[in-house]
């Protein structure tokens, strides 16, 4: 397994499970388990010369409720707000690793640099060649295993957008990978670019500081926005005396850009001999955006975008534990790359692009039972879609207070708004 985030540590919780059947590694980077949820004030490269992964701030709360973020089989503390900080949800996972005794199996400090499959005598099923590389001395070491469930996670590499006139501009120019604090806008003229979650999220807290910001994006939003926030539609160009131009003709003069763009897809380690693709931030070739169509014992957790993340992954990582593991059967290669090809025409005739090949919203819920399908599994209950239909509501609608909201789930299979 590659990488101890929350999707590294529901497969490898998974797998353990059946330890007559797996023998478990997990390789992971850093020196403690969390992945994207382990905050780092610094940015650019840590000391030991790696780019820091986190693009956690300070001030980050989660924009969906513990209610329906938690994994299946491991609540979050009961004493907790219903909207959480990081440092809850990093505490969290080091709980659920300690639980379900996942340490023993998670080697720290180590980077894998290559994943190659070795053809054997079945075509399907290659001997995967993987180096590993410690992260302090460099010394590598070459091991060979029998499947590779990749977890490395997507909101690490920024996706820096091409406009006209960037690399000159004046002032600070930030991508959100990079924000942890909203003092360094103290009284600047700001264009936050991007309007999704974070965007949305980090304008608001730019904002308490900023004198002005100016939220870039392509619709507009139906909620109340604090007075010195204005919307704008998307930049077009930069002037090199600070003058951002917008595709409406209007022009604003300001002294920051922070971009909140979103992240590329990155699998450095992964050699072109894995039948794996990324173009536009669509990853190819994939079956229901987990298992390898040509060597379905290479498999992805943690690829689908706007989701509740924790549940999503452990439906995932059983799913790959059942294929493992013989207990259930994939379709032929041809099936897959049809049904994947399917799933993507499907988003175009929908209206999204390429990039959004992954985003599941409200389709997520639709994905999770035929996963659950087709892993055996019993359904989730309605309870988790009705409470995150009614969050993204109060979200959309009442962006500034949403998070102040407190929830209940009761044994009867409810939710509750509590006082």
């Amino acid at each position: 397994m590659i990488g101890a985030g929350a999707a590294g540590l529901a497969a490898a919780r998974h797998l353990t499970s059946q330890l007559d059947v797996f023998d478990v590694t997990v390789f992971e980077k850093a020196s403690c388990v969390g992945g994207t949820w382990v905050y780092n004030e610094n940015t650019g490269t840590d000391e030991r010369g790696y780019p820091i992964h986190s693009s956690i701030y300070k001030n980050l709360r989660t924009n969906l409720p513990k209610q329906v973020m938690a994994f299946p089989d491991f609540p979050f503390s009961s004493e907790w707000t219903s909207f959480l900080s990081h440092q809850q949800v990093f505490k969290y996972l080091e709980d659920y690793t300690s639980h379900f005794d996942l340490y023993k199996n998670i080697q720290f400090n180590s980077v894998v640099s290559s994943v190659r499959p070795l053809m054997g005598e079945d075509s399907r099923k290659p001997q995967w060649r993987v180096v590993v590389t410690d992260a302090d001395t460099k010394d590598s070491q070459v091991l060979m295993f029998e499947a590779v469930i990749v977890c490395n996670g997507h909101f690490f590499v920024p996706l820096m957008p091409l406009i006209p006139g960037l690399k000159g501009f004046p002032g600070l120019v930030m991508h959100s990978h990079n924000y942890r604090h909203p003092e360094v806008f103290q009284g600047k003229r700001v264009v936050i670019l991007g309007a999704g979650s974070s965007g949305q999220d980090i304008c608001l807290e730019v904002a308490k500081y900023a004198e002005i910001v100016y939220l870039s994006h392509k619709r507009t939003l139906p909620c109340k926005l604090p007075d010195n926030i204005k919307e704008q539609r998307p930049i077009t160009s930069v002037s090199n005396d600070g003058t951002v131009c917008f595709d409406d003709g209007q022009q604003k003069k300001v002294d920051a850009i922070l971009l909140c763009t979103g992240y590329n897809f990155s699998f450095p380690f992964l050699h072109n001999d894995c039948n794996i693709q990324v173009r536009n931030n669509r990853v190819t070739h994939l079956y229901k955006h987990i298992f390898n169509t040509k060597y379905p014992t290479l498999s992805f957790i943690g690829l689908c975008l706007r989701i509740c993340p924790f549940p999503h992954f452990s439906l995932q990582a059983q799913y790959i534990a059942a294929v493992l593991s013989g207990c259930k059967e994939l379709p032929s290669e041809e099936e897959m790359n049809a049904d994947e090809e399917k799933d993507f025409e499907e988003k175009l005739a929908s209206g999204f692009s390429e990039k959004y090949a992954h985003l599941l919203g409200d389709r997520q819920w639709e994905y999770n039972n035929i996963i659950a399908q087709l892993a055996g599994l019993d359904r989730s209950s309605s309870v988790y879609e009705e409470l995150y239909k009614y969050v993204v509501y109060r979200r959309t609608n009442f962006l500034m207070e949403y998070k102040n909201d407190q929830f209940k789930l009761s044994s009867d299979g409810r939710w509750t708004a509590v006082d």
